[in-house]
């Protein structure tokens, strides 16, 4: 399962998001939350990835990867995979479908993942 939360401020973001995601991975389960309830739900449904403008949550254990997509341009997003850490300014969308890759289609290459790795690569 893949969780969306954004502040309410930037719901126009949160749709896009999750929509995206929808279209890639059409069996994915996605769901969209606000921050405010962020805990509650990573705590309640265990999520393997998590999109959100709020940071990681003390509690999430268990979610795999966990991208604070920053909703400025100029501002880094930071992204947790496992132990690894990384950030990125203003990232592609091919950037973090790499990510979601990893946990929604794993050992599985495709086009979309093959393309994001090349531009991580270019990125980093």
């Amino acid at each position: 399962m893949i969780l969306v939360a954004f502040d309410d401020e930037f719901c126009a973001y949160q749709g896009a998001m999750a929509a995206t995601i929808r279209i890639f991975y059409p069996h994915a389960e996605v769901k969209t939350t606000n921050p405010d309830a962020l805990q509650e739900e990573v705590e309640h449904f265990g999520p393997r990835v998590v999109v959100s403008s709020s940071p990681r949550i003390p509690s999430s254990y268990g979610v795999s990867a966990w991208i604070e997509l920053s909703v400025y341009p100029t501002r880094p997003t930071k992204i947790h995979v496992g132990e690894r850490y990384s950030e990125v300014v203003n990232p592609k969308l091919e950037t973090l479908l790499v990510v979601i890759d990893e946990f929604e289609q794993p050992g599985q290459r495709t086009a979309t993942s093959e393309t994001a790795r090349a531009l991580l690569h270019e990125e980093a």
